[in-house]
């Protein structure tokens, strides 16, 4: 801070409160006797918590506002010993200042240090992140930084502002009446100068042209889509894919950010799941199909697609039983089981990848994740049900049973199990009813009797 504050080009500043006293109905010339003695009175504390060399003197000044002490409220957030007040960005940025000298720019610091010497036809602002200027010199341009280094020579026809994509600035430049991209800080190509147009389309994305044909370069990966387009590409940010338009349909041509080819879609017809992509079925193709983010075929002639948000796992019904292939790991499940009927219910996020599945044999609980019956499939339990923090009630005719993904299912057997009736966290996390008990369920692994008061036991 003090090196910001010594490196100022001025050594006062004047500021015209005038509202402030506007903000009060009495007169200015009583305010400003008031606030005078209170300066005053104020100014002797502080030179003589100065020459005595200690901020307890300072301390019956903050006393009445609830601090401790002077220290206590330089150490307070939001504060933070003075450096509160400032504009992070200014703390940040390079002391520099722009001097003229003959008509030519340069930059020196505030103690009039030459940082770059008067050259330049014109510096323009710098921006606030890297502090690198755009220079003009002899009708040509190139980069400086506020310190004073020339990072690109001013060799190129035309440049514009720098930019970045959070891992360095580059600069858009125009050589021999083509347009690249520099890495500004190497001085090296991210896109060579061979294009008509540069543009972003994407974050980490820059679409080119050349010739009336269009590509797209990556920061990370170079040119993922080759110049051939006879259309722009496009970046669907629901779909997660670049497209272009064609002329003779309403189809889109799909591509992955890695540059695989999909195929030809409408708009609607294709929806991300995971990291593969479902085919939903259409006038002109009865079935739907699933493909991987190559753009490979998974499964064809298929009826239905459930997708659980921030799941693995897809449930594709075909031929009147449900498939489960696991996209992460590229591989079908359950495929020696008849699966009839999955439950779409989940349990908000306390575990990815599980299902409640019926079956030939019963209702049951899969983890698709390790490949396993949680509960395997009986036809005694008529229903499973999600809970509140990740129990499931498991119903049979008689009894219920409760089930946690820490201990499994109970041995215990209760007439029913609720959610809290208030939904309160202070009655525990679910209810447990046993012959006109109450059981308040407060820890996976601790149970409190309470007396049931007037509530119902079953319904």
């Amino acid at each position: 801070m003090f090196e910001f504050l010594e490196a100022l080009p001025y050594d006062s500043f004047v500021l015209n409160a005038t509202d402030v006293f506007n903000m009060n109905e009495e007169k200015h010339e009583v305010q400003v006797k008031e606030w005078l003695l209170d300066i005053q009175h104020k100014g002797k504390l502080y030179k003589k918590a100065v020459k005595t060399q200690k901020l307890s003197v300072l301390d019956s000044l903050f006393s009445q506002r609830g601090y401790a002490s002077f220290i206590d409220i330089l150490q307070t957030d939001w504060i933070n010993y003075g450096l509160g007040y400032f504009e992070e960005v200014a703390l940040q940025k390079a002391v520099s200042f722009i001097f003229e000298e003959s008509g030519k720019f340069g930059l020196r610091d505030a103690k009039g240090v030459i940082l770059a010497p008067a050259v330049y036809d014109e510096i323009f602002e710098s921006d606030l992140i890297y502090q690198i200027a755009l220079v003009k010199k002899e009708g040509l341009y190139g980069y400086l930084q506020r310190d004073g280094k020339e990072l690109v020579p001013p060799i190129y026809e035309k440049a514009l502002d720098v930019f970045d994509f959070a891992r360095e600035p580059l600069g858009e430049v125009k050589v021999n009446g083509n347009w690249g991209i520099l890495k500004v800080y190497s001085n090296t190509w991210l896109v060579p100068p061979d294009y008509d147009a540069i543009e972003s389309v994407a974050y980490g994305f820059l679409g080119v042209e050349a010739t009336g044909r269009f590509g797209v370069y990556n920061d990370e990966n170079g040119l993922i889509l080759p110049v051939e387009s006879a259309r722009p590409y496009v970046y669907d940010y629901d779909k997660d894919l670049f497209f272009t338009e064609q002329k003779e349909n309403h189809k889109r041509k799909y591509y992955t950010k890695e540059g695989y080819y999909l195929g030809d879609f409408l708009e609607a017809e294709i929806i991300r799941a995971a990291n593969c992509f479902w085919v939903k079925p259409n006038k002109g193709n009865k079935k739907g199909r699933l493909i991987d983010d190559k753009g490979n075929l998974i499964l064809t002639d298929a009826d239905q697609l459930i997708f659980f948000d921030n799941f693995d796992v897809l449930a594709i019904r075909k031929e009147k039983s449900w498939k489960f292939y696991h996209a992460a790991k590229h591989q079908f499940l359950l495929e020696n089981d008849c699966i009839t009927q999955v439950k779409t219910e989940t349990n908000s996020g306390t575990k990815k990848n599980v299902f409640i599945l019926q079956s030939k044999t019963g209702l049951g609980l899969f983890d698709a994740d390790i490949d396993i019956w949680l509960i395997a499939p009986q036809a005694a339990i008529t229903q499973i049900h999600y809970l509140q923090n990740g129990f499931l009630a498991i119903q049979k005719k008689d009894f219920y049973q409760l089930f946690d993904f820490e201990n499994g299912l109970s041995v215990e057997l209760y007439d029913y199990i609720s959610n809290p009736l208030n939904y309160r966290t202070d009655e525990g996390l679910l209810f447990l009813y046993q012959e006109r008990i109450c059981f308040g369920c407060r820890k996976i692994k601790a149970f409190i009797k309470l007396k049931l008061r007037n509530m119902v036991t079953s319904t």
